[in-house]
């Protein structure tokens, strides 16, 4: 059997941290090749390839999540969690074009995007990405979010009808991806929460109640107060040798804001060759 040629390091990154890889058989650059993965209830777009330019099975991808949470398993970046697919499709097709987009300022050829089914190029499309460069150093602001809000009549009073409730539920995270010289990353968020719960009672029952002398609230309401940060995460990402070591820290808070819980990982990862072992992988060999 004829061996494949291994890909190609260019040296040049992404705008997401991540390296330029050349295919010879190919003859085309990539970076991430982005493979859409079942998590929880929703879905993640997660790049596929490694630090190597080698790509990562699905097998592979949906127990990385499950055991680190939704991240960039090269850079340790957080991805958003979507819960539809269409959503996460959606969000390939924006997160390939802040690629190209900084590829062009860059004065740089853009990468292509191609459909995955019939694999036809597919046409490029512009969007104000949210990742910027200062110097050197990659910035990505990270807002993710999701929320509800529903309404309609709950509860009985009898002859004066039914009650009036409304529901508005929000939750998401805020946070910062800083990608640094040498290929060091960090990350640092808060999860946030907000929750209102009312009901309306109706009129002519708070009337009569009131004149008996019962001091009948017109609305009931419950929630957060207000937003609240339950959970605090950073993660530093540094190379070592040829290998890559993360640590993680996660606070979790209670109701009031006082921490409840502490959470602190090392992790490290490294490419194993069929020669040379653990030590030769992390060049301390």
């Amino acid at each position: 059997m004829e061996e494949r040629e291994p890909p190609i390091a260019t040296g040049k990154t992404t705008i997401f941290g991540r390296e330029f890889f050349f295919n010879p058989e190919t003859g085309m650059n990539f970076s991430e090749i982005t493979r859409t993965v079942p998590f929880g209830d929703g879905f993640v777009v997660v790049p596929s390839v490694d630090e190597n330019g080698v790509q990562l099975s699905d097998n592979f991808l949906e127990r990385f999540l499950r055991e680190e949470g939704p991240i960039d398993p090269v850079t340790g970046a957080t991805l958003p969690v979507f819960d539809d697919i269409l959503n996460a499709n959606e969000y390939e097709k924006i997160r390939s074009q802040r690629i190209n987009d900084d590829l062009r300022e860059r004065g740089e050829k853009r990468q292509p995007r191609f459909d995955p089914v019939t694999g036809e190029t597919l046409p490029e499309r512009g969007m104000n990405r949210a990742a910027f460069r200062v110097g050197n150093t990659i910035v990505e602001p990270v807002v993710l979010g999701q929320g509800s809000v529903s309404g309609g009549p709950q509860g009985y009073f009898g002859p004066f009808g039914q009650g009036r409730a409304s529901s508005t539920q929000v939750q998401g995270q805020v946070g910062l991806n800083i990608g640094l010289p040498n290929n060091v990353r960090f990350g640092a968020g808060t999860d946030a929460v907000y929750s209102k719960e009312k009901l309306t009672l109706p009129p002519d029952f708070v009337e009569k109640a009131r004149g008996f002398g019962v001091n009948v609230p017109k609305e009931v309401v419950r929630g957060t107060g207000g937003v609240q940060f339950p959970a605090q995460t950073v993660r530093v990402q540094t190379p070592v040798g040829k290998g890559i070591v993360s640590l993680m820290g996660r606070l979790m808070r209670d109701s009031q804001g006082k921490v409840d819980e502490g959470m602190f990982g090392v992790g490290l990862r490294v490419p194993i060759p069929v020669q040379g072992g653990i030590l030769g992988a992390l060049g301390l060999r």
